[in-house]
């Protein structure tokens, strides 16, 4: 085939759900394309939920983090480009509709990360019409190819400019088992692979075009069915009991390369340059690369994932922040003792900068903790007032914060002062002038650490005109400096 078209998908049996295969060897629920990873595994904090997790291989790695968590499995997941689409029973409709959702990653550089659009919850499509049950869903260039039957009959549809058409499959001469398919981006092409008897036979088409042939049938059971750099690859199981890869092409197949059949569930996808190999068995996740052309095979590490609770803090902190600055707005609206609280005799504000020059000191034992103990990189700090790091580097940064409040509590109890006021000339008192109580301590510092998580609230200072927080407020405590006395008092 000499067109050079770009086919990437998942690959998903027709006989998922049928007898022909044993638990063991039933796909895993996973869709790939480009660098982008899709896979569902039954979660491990919550009973019956699943995991819906988005992974890509970088520097010999294989990393991925929790990006959803859905009641139930769906019924099929296909991918192309940067796009996921799941299919899911209608709970308001027939047993012949199912809702249909696409989730998308953005890759930022300035981030070094995907992001995960929407940023809540599922995009949602029009709904797919017309089938009793669904085999394969599958991405296209145009969108999701759905495959299933309706009344016995195998049926496609397929989703083009937001609604769903119906695809007309080829008749093979000989009578089929499964089927798989493949999308394509340029032409819009689908290929499908049919399996009649002991052989498979695979068909193409473009938007210009009808369906025709592409080589000779294959021999032995199809397992899989992908696209690298624009040529689509078969792979089958034959006597030998292992993985065949072999590219299609006008006339007979030419062999890519055999590989051992995972163990436990797995499923296959085409990425760029590569075929990729994803497996979960007894003991978790494993993954393999087969380099094309060259056919070599070579496993990768799995980083541990990220949880979708660590991704989560930032949403939570946020919404906090928002709270905060609502009360702190009304409090000094409606004033009273807490809005006008004075600064003690004796004292003046410790002024911003003298605070941050302060903070920058309370902060070495956490950025100790940060960089030594819990891996923490400069670029994870530079990203904490844009509010978008990833989940292990928000753990990281959680610990961070925790190391502070507790290192300026100690200090702040024992003396009066944090280190860091205390070497820029400054204290802590309460409103009266008298030294603060531990109570009034632990609220201050709490609220410090939501200001850590969330730095724009900081800005919150500025709003008072003694320079005083929502924590602050709420402990009745001051941040200042002595004044010295006049000289003739001396």
């Amino acid at each position: 085939m000499k067109r050079a078209i770009r086919l990437v998908v998942l690959l998903v049996l027709a006989g998922l759900h049928g007898s022909a295969f044993a638990d063991a060897e039933r796909p895993l629920l996973a869709a790939g394309s480009d660098e982008h990873i899709w896979f569902l595994v039954a979660s491990e904090l919550e009973a019956d939920r699943w995991d819906l997790c988005h992974g890509t291989r970088r520097s010999g790695a294989f990393s991925y983090r929790i990006v959803r968590r859905l009641a139930a499995p769906p019924k099929a997941v296909g991918a192309w480009g940067n796009t996921v689409w799941m299919l899911l029973p209608s709970p308001h409709a027939d047993g012949r509709t199912f809702d249909v959702y696409q989730l998308g990653a953005v890759y930022q550089p300035s981030l070094e990360m995907d992001l995960i659009e929407p940023r809540e919850g599922m995009g949602p499509l029009p709904p797919l019409k017309g089938f009793d049950s669904v085999d394969l869903l599958t991405g296209t260039s145009t969108g999701p190819l759905v495959i299933g039957s309706l009344d016995g009959q195998t049926v496609a549809q397929r989703l083009i400019l937001g609604k769903w058409v119906e695809v007309t499959l080829p008749k093979p001469r000989r009578d089929c088992s499964s089927v798989l398919a493949v999308g394509s981006d340029g032409s819009g092409a689908i290929v499908v692979a049919f399996q009649c008897g002991d052989v498979v036979e695979s068909w193409i088409q473009s938007e210009e075009a009808d369906w025709r042939k592409i080589g000779k049938p294959v021999s032995g059971r199809s397992v899989g069915l992908v696209a690298v750099d624009g040529v689509p690859v078969l792979a089958t199981v034959g006597s030998r009991q292992k993985i065949v890869f072999q590219y299609l092409q006008a006339g007979e197949p030419v062999e890519l390369a055999v590989v051992p059949q995972p163990s436990g569930s797995w499923n296959m996808m085409g990425l760029t340059g590569s075929i990729f190999m994803l497996a979960l068995g007894d003991d978790g996740l494993s993954a393999e690369v087969v380099q094309a052309p060259a056919g070599g095979v070579r496993s990768l590490e799995i980083d541990p994932p990220t949880r979708i609770a660590a991704s989560s803090i930032w949403s939570i902190a946020v919404a906090i922040g928002l709270a905060s600055m609502v009360v702190m707005i009304i409090v000094l609206s409606r004033g009273g003792d807490i809005a006008s609280s004075s600064i003690p005799d004796g004292y003046i504000p410790m002024s911003p900068v003298a605070r941050l020059a302060a903070l920058g000191i309370d902060l070495v034992p956490g950025l100790l903790a940060f960089y030594l103990l819990f891996g923490g990189t400069t670029r994870d700090l530079v990203r904490v007032p844009m509010m978008s790091l990833g989940g292990d580097e928000v753990t990281a940064y959680a610990l961070l914060v925790l190391v502070t409040i507790v290192w300026c509590l100690i200090w702040e109890a024992g003396t009066g002062a944090s280190l860091g006021k205390w070497a820029c000339g400054g204290q802590v008192r309460s409103t009266k002038g008298t030294r603060a109580r531990f109570r009034q301590l632990l609220v201050r510092n709490l609220v410090k650490g939501l200001v850590l998580l969330v730095p724009p609230l900081a800005v919150l200072t500025l709003l008072h005109p003694n320079q005083q927080g929502l924590g602050d407020l709420l402990a009745r405590t001051v941040v200042v400096r002595p004044i010295a006395p006049p000289v003739d008092q001396v």
